[in-house]
């Protein structure tokens, strides 16, 4: 038991290993070092996966928004989306069907300058909601 724990207590103190050109760090994650920002159209927001792992959005007041994943990922890719109130409505935002979740939405306050997220891992075929947040100022 004790050699098992020393063991699992190393594995997590070896550093992640070497960046790649494309700013990617290969490890137990995959991991970019940007973050990218997400615009919407008359409610349709195109997510480009694999240019970061963190995407912010501040969706139109009153406009409920779907978001359109390009791709399915890679397995062990994780994203997070952070949303940014406006302020006046409590938009809906829905995602694309290679999004499973429970929730199926997600419903934002309307009070300004608020924050949510949602954090999402792929297994290769599809992404997986693993968290996310309610209100945070």
């Amino acid at each position: 038991m004790r050699k098992i724990l020393l063991f699992t207590l190393a594995m997590l103190l070896i550093p992640l290993t070497s960046w790649a050109a494309s700013d990617r760090v290969h490890g137990f994650f995959n991991l970019r070092a940007t973050t990218y920002a997400l615009t919407e159209a008359t409610g349709a927001c195109a997510l480009p996966v694999g240019l970061s792992n963190i995407y912010t959005l501040t969706p139109t007041d009153n406009q409920d928004t779907t978001i359109t994943f390009s791709g399915a990922g890679t397995a062990g890719d994780i994203i997070i989306i952070v949303f940014t109130t406006g302020g006046t409505g409590d938009e809906v935002i829905t995602f694309h069907t290679t999004l499973v979740n429970s929730a199926g939405t997600l419903t934002l306050g309307t009070t300004a300058s608020r924050f949510y997220t949602i954090t999402l891992i792929s297994n290769g075929t599809v992404w997986f909601e693993i968290a996310r947040t309610g209100e945070q100022s």
